[in-house]
C-alpha cells in the first residue's frame, strides 16, 4: 500500500494529500523522499495520528479530520483520543518553544 501512496507522491510536485484510514503499516520511511511535495496534508481515520506525527516532524501543515475523533468518541474507543489529544497538546508545546526562540534570535543572524 505504502508502495502505490510513494509513487503517487513522486509523480507530483505540489501535492494537497488526504491520508489515513485504517493503519496498514506502522512505518512512512518509504514516503520520506516526497513528504516536501506535500503542501498541506488533510488526515482522517486511525492512521492519522501517526500520520500527523510524522508531518509534524517534517514540518508539513495538516488538519485532522473531525471523523475520527466522532468515531472515536462514539464506539468508546478513548485511547485513540487520550493519545491524540497528547500528542496535540506536546506538538502545541513544541511549536510555541520553536517559536519563542525564533523570536529571541538576533536578526540576520545564525
Amino acid at each position: 500500500m505504502r508502495d502505490r501512496a510513494a509513487r503517487a507522491l513522486a509523480s507530483f510536485e505540489r501535492i494537497y494529500w488526504i491520508a489515513g484510514g485504517r493503519p496498514k503499516e506502522a512505518s512512512l520511511d518509504p514516503l520520506l523522499p516526497w513528504l516536501d511535495r506535500v503542501r498541506h496534508a488533510y488526515l482522517i481515520g486511525e492512521a492519522a495520528a501517526p500520520f500527523a506525527a510524522a508531518l509534524a516532524l517534517a514540518e508539513i501543515p495538516y488538519a485532522l479530520g473531525a471523523v475520527f475523533l466522532g468515531m472515536s468518541f462514539v464506539e468508546r474507543r478513548l485511547v485513540p483520543l487520550m493519545i491524540l489529544g497528547v500528542a496535540g497538546a506536546l506538538l502545541s508545546v513544541a511549536a510555541y518553544r520553536a517559536y519563542h526562540r525564533h523570536l529571541q534570535a538576533p536578526p540576520g543572524g545564525s
